[in-house]
């Protein structure tokens, strides 16, 4: 997986707050013309000519599968710490932990494959 099909052009150092907030006038010297933010970008866009294609970007849903992993391995782990001291008990902590850790996984997976692009 990647991030972006072709990297995004910047015309800005804070290009999320000047999207969300164009109206705002940037910092100026004294006496100087005041810019909006929405203007600089525009300016700045037309100097360099805005070739980017505005397809929206495919980003994966939100999932509970890494938390879930990392709990399976926590409570496996905790099992397999204290193996020698209490015995059976810890044994089955880390089989429960593999067992959590596995559903983790399975939802992780099945989770992705649902966001492919078709």
């Amino acid at each position: 997986m990647y991030n972006f099909a072709k990297i995004p052009t910047i015309y800005s150092r804070r290009p999320l707050w000047d999207t969300k907030y164009p109206d705002l006038e940037m910092a100026h010297a004294p006496g100087a013309a005041v810019l909006k933010r929405g203007e600089a970008v525009q300016r700045e866009r037309d100097r360099l000519g805005d070739h980017d294609s505005h397809e929206p970007i495919h980003l994966p849903s939100s999932t509970y599968g890494p938390i879930i992993v990392a709990f399976g391995i926590t409570v496996a782990a905790y099992g397999g710490v204290y193996m020698a001291t209490s015995g059976g008990l810890s044994a089955i902590a880390v089989v429960f932990g593999l067992l959590i850790m596995g559903y983790g996984v399975v939802t992780w997976v099945r989770s992705s494959q649902a966001d492919l692009p078709h």
